[in-house]
This record gives structure tokens, C-alpha cells and sequence, in this order.
């Protein structure tokens, strides 16, 4: 396997890569990544992001930012976006189990190598939600947790939009009033 460091002349191939990755959505896009450099200058922000060829084929995108934030009076490096989780990498699908594993391997060890002399002390990830792959069932539960990355999940919000929130609100308070 290859890693290719993104470049603006490889924008086209890496977006038709993220239009047929079932992993991948809009946060993976060059868009984005153009529009996330540019989101927070004090910051630092720089693209480290790159993709994994195998036979000359695209297999693995690893959208990747390094920012610089103050924290405690010292400046921490970080894998994020804007000071939030960035996109997970993307895999394709077409590929075994076996194969899946071996590409996100290689992903995860280069941003072990690109890490280090950057000193990076932090990475902050996240799956995306309006992937295809994250509602087929295709995508694995939290992949990047065999690579050493905590599970720092946020609960699911589901909101009933058919209910009357005037009513819900004024119930809510009426049974809690000391009023009988």
C-alpha cells in the first residue's frame, strides 16, 4: 500500500473517492477541508490529510488537520477540526474484512508518523452519522478503538417534533408547583 499526501491537484480524484466510499460524507470532501482551514486562522491550521492507494486505486482516505490551541498558558498540537472532532478516516467497502483492517492499519500508522514530529498530543475523530455506511450496518462500531482511540460517545437526541411544546412545557411545570 501507498500513502499519497492530498494535494489541490488530487482534489477531483479524492472527492470522486468520497462520493463512492460508503464511510465517507461532505466532512471528508476537499470542500470542507478547504472551508475547516480556513474556519479558525488562529489556530494554526495545516492539512495533513492523505490517502492510502492500493494498485493504484483508492482505498483509504484520512482527511487530517493539525491545530495549535492555548490551553493552560501552553499550546497543545491536535488532530481535530476547528477545535472539534474531525471526520474518521473512510475505507472502502468493496473489501474483506481482512483487507478493510489492513488499510485502516496503515492509515492509523501514518498518523502515528506524522504525529510525533509535529508533536501531537491529541487526536479527536468522529464517525459520521449521515454516512451511508453508519445506517446500513456496514460500517464498523467504533474502529478506531483497536488502534489505542477512546469511545467517548454522545447520547442520542431524538426530538418528537408531532408534540406541543407549549402543553409538554406548562405540564412540566404544573407538576412540579407545591400547587395541588
Amino acid at each position: 500500500m501507498q500513502i499519497v499526501p492530498l494535494t489541490d491537484k488530487l482534489y477531483p480524484a479524492w472527492d470522486c473517492a468520497c462520493r463512492e466510499m460508503d464511510e465517507a460524507w461532505f466532512w471528508h470532501t476537499s470542500s470542507w477541508l478547504e472551508y475547516t482551514l480556513h474556519y479558525r486562522p488562529e489556530m494554526e491550521p495545516q492539512s495533513l490529510s492523505f490517502m492510502v492507494l492500493n494498485d493504484n486505486q483508492i482505498v483509504g482516505l484520512c482527511p487530517l488537520i493539525i491545530e495549535t490551541q492555548q490551553e493552560s498558558g501552553r499550546k497543545i498540537r491536535e488532530f481535530s477540526f476547528g477545535n472539534g472532532p474531525g471526520p474518521a478516516p473512510a475505507v472502502a467497502s468493496q473489501f474483506s474484512e481482512k483487507m478493510r483492517k489492513e488499510i485502516l492499519t496503515t492509515i492509523c500508522g501514518e498518523m502515528d508518523a506524522l504525529a510525533a514530529p509535529n508533536n501531537v498530543q491529541r487526536a479527536i475523530f468522529r464517525s459520521s452519522p449521515p454516512a451511508p455506511a453508519y445506517w446500513t450496518g456496514s460500517m464498523q462500531p467504533h474502529p478506531l478503538q483497536r488502534f489505542g482511540f477512546l469511545d467517548i460517545s454522545l447520547a442520542t437526541q431524538i426530538v418528537d417534533l408531532n408534540r406541543d411544546e407549549a402543553k409538554e412545557t406548562l405540564h412540566k411545570f404544573c407538576d412540579r408547583s407545591l400547587i395541588a
